[in-house]
């Protein structure tokens, strides 16, 4: 003999929790994925990796730092996007990852290298007008910062390359030796 189903009545009760109105935070979005049909990938979907990887690196790079002080320095740290402080469309702005470790207080045990000036000049087989031309040679100084305040970048070296069709480096390996906090060395190439 078959059960026949009942109707049920489900009664439900009014919830009354605090109505959140705005994001804490955001974060970036518009990433490239594999998948078709979705590059890029924009959205909340796309963004709440991003957030989550941020609060991780902070959480794996000071162990200690509980999940109140980690909100604090990425809140702290975010970059503000619309009006001056936080609002309802972006919080307190974009999260960024190493603005958030500055905030959180964490330090790097290694030194952070830049890009400074980059000049360049027509060497040699070249016309002396001043424009790089098709055929000719040209050399680059290219600088490299140090931009920690107090660690010094050792044995450095640096490799140049270029995407641009027609362009061939003949020397693309260049040794900067060390670099002082907030100290640069140019390279002639």
């Amino acid at each position: 003999m078959a059960t026949m189903l009942q109707p049920v009545l489900i009664r439900l009760l009014p919830l009354r929790l605090p109505l959140h109105t705005e994001p804490d935070i955001t974060a970036a979005d518009g990433t490239a994925t594999a998948t078709p049909g979705f590059q890029p990938f924009y959205g909340t979907s796309s963004a709440a990796p991003h957030a989550a990887a941020i609060a991780a690196l902070l959480k794996s790079a000071a162990p200690a730092l509980t999940p109140a002080q980690i909100r604090t320095a990425l809140i702290n740290s975010a970059i503000d996007i619309e009006e001056p402080g936080a609002d309802r469309d972006a919080g307190a702005g974009i999260i960024m990852a190493y603005e958030a470790l500055v905030a959180a207080g964490v330090t790097s045990p290694y030194a952070t290298l830049g890009l400074g000036a980059v000049t360049t000049a027509e060497g040699n087989f070249s016309n002396s007008n001043g424009i790089l031309e098709p055929g000719e040679l040209a050399n680059l100084t290219i600088e490299l910062k140090d931009l920690s305040p107090n660690i010094n970048a050792t044995n450095v070296s640096a490799v140049l390359s270029s995407a641009t069709a027609g362009v061939t480096i003949v020397q693309n390996i260049y040794d900067y030796g060390d670099i002082p906090a907030l100290g640069a060395v140019n390279t002639a190439t």
